[in-house]
């Protein structure tokens, strides 16, 4: 397990099943994601699927629906095991095991950094734009 889903067990674990429960530091915002992916080298927005999409090389993230990001990771699994109310994906998703959906309004700012980095490093980041 990757240090980064370590961390996500550690802190989500015993408090899924309680209902209602998200993370600290409130919903995570479509806005919030344009902020961090811009910080980036190289990255790029565009629309993908009538949705904002952010590209390096390839694509790094995309809203799928409102409240929910899909981002690349080499953590599916552990992720979607540790958390399965916050990570998780679709059968459309299946033919592209690095593809997570997660839900924003269970992911604090810290968390979403991690996984828009880990993403940014999977989709080809551009060194030095």
């Amino acid at each position: 397990m990757s240090r980064f889903a370590a961390k996500v067990n550690r802190i989500t674990e015993g408090l899924a099943g309680i209902p209602g429960w998200c993370h600290a530091g409130g919903m995570q915002t479509v806005e919030d994601v344009r902020r961090i992916a811009w910080g980036f080298p190289g990255v790029v927005e565009r629309s993908s699927w009538g949705q904002p999409a952010w590209f390096a090389r390839t694509l790094m993230a995309r809203m799928w629906e409102d409240g929910v990001l899909t981002v690349k990771t080499t953590e599916r699994e552990a992720l979607a095991a540790s958390d399965p109310e916050t990570f998780f994906w679709t059968p459309h998703h299946e033919r592209s095991p690095a593809l997570v959906l997660v839900r924003l309004d269970r992911v604090d700012p810290s968390e979403l950094e991690e996984l828009l980095d880990e993403s940014h490093r999977i989709a080809g980041a551009v060194r030095g734009a």
